[in-house]
């Protein structure tokens, strides 16, 4: 768990083609009204999201990893992402709509590498023999 006050982010993009913003910071959302919306019936559904190993996670606001996962979940489309803690890597690769793994800077990589395009497109590895590059 993430200690109080170390985790945040921010999300930009649309939802059904209306520009919509979202900022998280300890449990504490602030976002557009039809995008609370959203929100509030992912929660309300129970929406569970599945890792890579197994590890399931519900809709929810008051922990990080779940609630950046539910708020973007609700978007239609996504444009920016500024995350100020650790990802999972359990949670598998982010990928942006068209296929582009979108890389995430590790601790003490170089700055200007968060949210950087690797640049190619993401290959499940489990349904593919070609390994992505």
């Amino acid at each position: 768990m993430t200690p109080k006050g170390s985790a945040s982010f921010s999300i930009k993009g649309f939802l059904h083609a209306v520009p919509v913003t979202a900022s998280w910071r300890d449990g504490y959302l602030i976002a557009d009204e039809e995008l609370s919306e959203e929100i509030d019936h992912l929660i309300a559904g129970e929406c569970t999201f599945l890792s890579t190993d197994g590890l399931t996670m519900k809709a929810s606001l008051s922990e990080p990893s779940a609630a950046l996962l539910t708020v973007v979940r609700s978007f239609s489309q996504v444009t920016q992402a500024n995350i100020k803690f650790v990802l999972d890597d359990r949670w598998g690769p982010i990928v942006d709509g068209e296929g582009t793994v979108i890389e995430i800077r590790r601790p003490g990589a170089p700055p200007g590498t968060l949210g950087g395009l690797r640049g190619s497109p993401y290959v499940d590895s489990a349904q593919s023999s070609v390994a992505p590059t």
